[in-house]
């Protein structure tokens, strides 16, 4: 344990992370483990629409924002921003679903933070305190290799020449910019709030994959529009494989929200609107016995092919698609939809199903998962259209128990508007759920 009164030491699970900036809110709830509440409809919808909040309220003490967000349009707010978290609730950055750690350029576990209050003159300070961190953590001149991963990025130099100096008289530290090279990894954010370095100290090895390995790790396999056939596809090719990046978003709503929901999944079908090329009909047919997927393009063959899919292709309002969706023979128990469009037409047209759908067709509890994609220029555009559009929610979702329910008034409903690790900057879900009183 380190003696110098300068250093502190961190509690367990206290993490930094280097995240694009259109993701800092996402990975921060999910290291921290919050979930947007659920809003219980009330039979009179005299509630006023709320934004979407959390379950557990943020505190100043479990996170810290290095760099503050940047305002305006998008081009902005490209590029990365540091994020501290405390007392997360992930026992590993390795915790984190792939397709989030593609959106982090690094991250560690942090240990020590180094006080450098009155001391900022002496440029031999940092050197000499990280000198002690390294021998104690066994750090050897003869076989170990350094890397030193600093933000800001233009304090690298000056640490490294620090640690050179702190250590002249004994011999010099190897260094390298390689992970693959290096055997430790020293990871130092600076925060000038509080005038202190946060630190952490890993073997290299132990590291997490973050960018480009995570990517590997998202498995796309992608068909051809007009054919529904892959470049390369072949029988080889498990029908498992996510034929798009929209799988990841119903796949997290399944694992967090609805598998425990509904778990009589045999008995009913699922609906999936704007289904091409069938991302989301991919995870239905692994639970559902039957699926009917609707959309006007091609589906994947490699989906259309999976046991209970049926595929009708149209436009959802057609009088073709909805007398194939009424003529199946097992209740509706859940809807969802990704379809193109824009979110003031999404819920126009698919109330225009429901109702002439009419009653009769769906099993209780059911639930309806709809992707919201929102007119975007500017951070400011963004949320007055996603205001907007909460305020129609609950008119909308009570017109959809009135279409489809003939005791609508015993119906219970209750829904959320989430941001999906795989949503993009300007979508957000709606998970609304239907169940008897």
């Amino acid at each position: 344990m380190l003696s110098s009164p300068v250093f502190k030491k961190l509690p367990t699970k206290t993490y930094g992370v280097l995240v694009q900036r259109p993701y800092l809110n996402r990975v921060r709830d999910k290291l921290l483990g919050m979930n947007v509440s659920w809003t219980q409809l009330s039979s009179d919808q005299t509630q006023e629409p709320t934004s979407p909040c959390k379950d557990d309220c943020l505190s100043s003490s479990r996170l810290i924002i290095v760099d503050p967000p940047l305002k305006g349009g998008r081009k902005n707010r490209r590029g990365y921003i540091i994020l501290i978290v405390r007392d997360a609730v992930l026992s590993s950055l390795n915790d984190l679903p792939p397709i989030a750690r593609q959106n982090i350029s690094s991250g560690m576990e942090l240990t020590y933070t180094l006080s450098i209050l009155q001391h900022e003159m002496n440029p031999d300070f940092v050197g000499s305190n990280l000198w002690l961190l390294l021998r104690e953590k066994g750090f050897n001149f003869l076989s170990d290799v350094l890397r030193v991963d600093c933000y800001p990025r233009d304090k690298t130099d000056d640490i490294c020449l620090s640690l050179q100096r702190a250590t002249e008289r004994v011999g010099t530290i190897s260094m390298s910019k390689s992970t693959s090279k290096c055997t430790y990894n020293l990871y130092l954010v600076l925060d000038d709030e509080v005038s202190c370095y946060w630190i952490g100290l890993e073997v290299c090895g132990d590291h997490t994959k973050f960018n480009d390995h995570a990517s590997r790790q998202v498995l796309i396999s992608s068909t051809d529009s007009r054919t529904g056939v892959g470049s390369n596809e072949d029988e080889t090719i498990s029908s498992c494989i996510p034929v798009s990046r929209a799988f990841y978003k119903l796949c997290q709503v399944w694992e967090e929200e609805l598998s425990q929901v509904l778990s009589d999944c045999l008995s009913a079908s699922a609906l999936d609107i704007g289904s091409a090329p069938g991302g989301w009909t991919q995870i239905l047919a692994q639970h559902f016995s039957t699926v009917i997927s609707v959309d006007p393009g091609i589906l994947s063959r490699r989906v259309a092919d999976m046991r209970g899919v049926k595929h009708i292709r149209g436009d959802m309002c057609s009088e073709a698609v909805i007398t194939e969706i009424s003529q199946t023979t097992k209740l509706l128990s859940l809807l969802v939809c990704d379809a193109s469009t824009n979110s003031h037409e999404t819920f126009p047209k698919l109330l225009k199903l429901i109702e002439r759908l009419g009653q009769g067709h769906w099993k209780l509890p059911c639930a309806w998962v709809v992707t919201l994609k929102l007119p975007y220029k500017t951070k400011g555009s963004l949320e007055r259209n996603l205001n907007k559009a909460l305020q129609h929610i609950p008119h909308q979702l009570q017109a959809i128990a009135n279409f489809s329910f003939s005791e609508s008034s015993s119906i219970s409903i209750r829904f959320k508007v989430v941001h999906l690790i795989a949503n993009s900057e300007s979508e957000r879900t709606i998970i609304a759920l239907f169940d008897r009183q």
